[in-house]
Formats: C-alpha cells, structure tokens, sequence
C-alpha cells in the first residue's frame, strides 16, 4: 500500500438512497465504512460508477463494516444487510456474525447474533429470520443511527463475503 493511503474505506455520503417517500433507506457498499477496505488484499469495493456492485471480502480476520444514518426520531426501523457468500467462501463455519445499533454517540448499542451463513447462495437478507428492529428516541439530538456487522472474536481468516447493501426500514 503507497504511502500516506489509509487502511480503511470511509463512507462515501452520497451513497445511498431513500425510497417509498423515505421510508425505506438504502445504503450501497460505497457508503459503509470497512475496516481494510482500502486495501485490494483484503476487500474489492465497486467503483463509484458500479451502483449495484457489491463489496467483496478477499481475506480477512476481523470483520467491521459500519455505518450511520440521521433518521427520523421516535420511529421504529428495522436493518438488514444483504449479502452473499462465493462459493469459495471460507472461515465461517462456527464464525457467528454480530449486528450492533444505537442511536446518538451516547446510546446504548442493542445486538443480534446471526447463526452461521453459508457460501454458494443467491443474495440473502440477514438476519434472515429474527428482523433486528430499533426505536429512536423521542430527543431530537440522539437522531443519527450507528449500525455495524461485526466478527472480530474467532481470528481466524475469513472471505468470500459480499455486502449488496443495507436496508433501513421504518415499520411503524
């Protein structure tokens, strides 16, 4: 890696789009930030002008892909990641996947473990059958949503992952 380039991919903010009168949010690869996802050995990111590209995990031992959204406050909304694993993905047997939210820097982060996923599938949602749902607050400057999918406790090297995007839902 060249000198002076950072490890990590920040969020791009124009990466995203609402949808169904901005119900629905939908943040592509290019709006999560990816911990070594600036660097080709570990992850493939689309270019920018791929807007259905999905960011595909080379090899890597720990997972962080996070992002954040401002949203409405004293809704519910529901996240999901959409992914896909290569069928030559590989470390995630006995690797469960944690998602974390809160909202506002001071939040108290709610999680789900998501059970083992397995490789050669067509594109799926996860979690795929508990929906992880959170409430804002009513307070206005606690608004911004934080959100990650995590595995950084087996270190052990994982890849073949791909994340389509993230869908933000509000349901109530």
């Amino acid at each position: 890696m060249p000198t002076g380039v950072r490890p990590h991919y920040k969020a791009n903010p124009n990466a995203r789009e609402f949808k169904n009168e901005k119900r629905e949010l939908i943040i592509k690869p290019r709006g999560l930030n990816i911990l070594a996802g600036n660097d080709s050995r570990y992850w493939r990111i689309p270019e920018e002008k791929d807007k259905n590209g999905a960011a595909e995990l080379v090899e890597i031992l720990w997972l962080e892909v996070a992002g954040s959204a401002e949203l409405e406050c004293n809704k519910k909304y529901e996240i999901s990641f959409k992914v896909s694993l290569t069928d030559d993905g590989f470390g995630w047997s006995g690797c469960p996947l944690i998602m974390m939210a809160k909202f506002g820097r001071r939040g108290t982060y709610f999680w789900k473990q998501i059970d083992q996923i397995k490789g050669g599938q067509a594109p799926f949602q996860i979690p795929k059958h508990d929906k992880f749902q959170i409430t804002s607050p009513a307070k206005d400057d606690q608004k911004q949503l934080f959100f990650g999918l995590y595995e950084v406790w087996s270190r052990k090297p994982k890849g073949g992952l791909k994340i389509h995007h993230v869908l933000i839902k509000q349901v109530d």
